[in-house]
């Protein structure tokens, strides 16, 4: 990128403005966008494979429901209100299922004959094995993290640079005389016609105001009708 000293600018007279393409319109330099970045901690992170849903909580309550005799009697393939025997899985025991709010009874029968043991013992294995992805996943993402806001720092510090350059230039021209130019980047920049609500045109120096030049209500009916216009109010030029 090329970088200005402005101690250098050159201003050119020329009383007649003919010979070069003046552009009466500030510079302004456009930056670069921010990074799109994913929230650290998000991104990537491990999926607990077998144990996704923790069945911890699932023996819990099966512990709780063998509390009640009703949930041990429907287990047991009876119905916990006649006391008649039941099919399990069958039509009477999947309604009675259904209506308590238990889940499958296989679910159940497997929970009767697990080496609890064992199974806790693969489950904490599990856990740490997840969370060593976990940190490992959660260091990446701040190492990328990092990495992309320390890139766009550089690049934000060289910008802020040239925004100066940008600023200085447009400082410039606002102390330019019509006939006067400022060259930056191989192009010619004038002072604009108006600048701050002042007529620069031609070194007026008149203020821009508004003037209402014509207003038609019509009685009756709704019809509103009014022109205003910006105009000098030293030299009365119209100003679009």
């Amino acid at each position: 990128m090329h970088f200005l000293n402005l101690y250098n600018i050159s201003i050119k007279r020329d009383n007649n403005c003919t010979h070069m393409n003046i552009i009466r319109v500030l510079p302004y330099f456009t930056r670069t966008s921010e990074p799109c970045i994913r929230e650290p901690f998000v991104a990537r992170l491990p999926v607990m494979g077998v144990y996704a849903n923790d069945p911890r909580t699932l023996l819990e309550e099966y512990d709780t429901l063998m509390l009640r005799s009703d949930f041990r009697v429907w287990l047991s393939g009876y119905n916990p209100q006649t006391g008649r025997s039941c099919k399990i899985r069958h039509k009477v025991h999947e309604q009675i299922r259904k209506k308590s709010g238990y889940k499958p009874h296989a679910i159940y029968e497997q929970l009767h004959q697990l080496d609890r043991a064992k199974f806790l013992r693969a489950l904490a294995e599990e856990d740490a094995r997840y969370e060593r992805e976990l940190t490992r996943a959660r260091e990446e993402c701040i190492f990328e993290y990092d990495d992309v806001m320390q890139r766009y720092a550089r690049v934000k510090a060289r910008e802020d640079e040239i925004e100066r350059e940008y600023e200085g230039v447009r400082a410039r021209i606002a102390t330019l005389h019509w006939d006067e130019t400022v060259e930056f980047q191989g192009l010619y920049y004038g002072v604009p016609p108006v600048l701050d609500s002042i007529h620069r045109e031609n070194d007026c120096g008149g203020h821009i105001v508004a003037r209402t030049v014509c207003s038609r209500t019509s009685i009756g009916s709704v019809f509103t009708h009014t022109c205003v216009i910006n105009v000098c109010d030293k030299c009365c030029a119209v100003i679009n």
